[in-house]
């Protein structure tokens, strides 16, 4: 999930707020999942603009009672696609219902049949608003 931030800024606007708070009832939802938040700022900009985004997300996580420890803050940078911002990347290590769901479903099962009728549900929340990668 991607917070855009306006270039050369770290103030987070509405347009950046709005995928927050679908990350954060993602993280409500399944506890067990984790986050890692990583920078992608503009060539333009410095690390320091980059870092203080990265505790902005952070901190806004936090007051809404997402606990530090579900969050992993990368010293890693992606290079951002039309404008600066902040990656939030859901971890599933921990959800093994969540895992196993799209480990079956890139192993070509069928996903009607693959986890729980709430693993499902989910799944389908999260294909509205992310995008799956399967990391190794």
């Amino acid at each position: 999930l991607f917070v855009p931030f306006d270039l050369g800024s770290s103030s987070l606007e509405l347009r950046g707020e709005q995928p927050l708070q679908t990350l954060a009832a993602s993280l409500v939802m399944r506890r067990r999942l984790r986050l890692s938040i990583v920078g992608a700022p503009d060539p333009l900009e410095n690390a320091a603009l980059a870092k203080h985004r990265l505790a902005v997300v952070q901190d806004w996580l936090l007051s809404q009672g997402i606990p530090d420890d579900s969050m992993e803050i990368s010293s890693d940078h992606c290079s951002p696609e039309d404008e600066p911002g902040v990656l939030c990347q859901l971890l599933l290590d921990r959800d093994n219902p969540l895992r196993d769901y799209f480990l079956l479903a890139a192993q070509g099962e069928v996903p009607e049949k693959s986890g729980s009728q709430e693993t499902q549900d989910f799944v389908r929340c999260l294909e509205e608003d992310f995008i799956c990668v399967k990391h190794r």
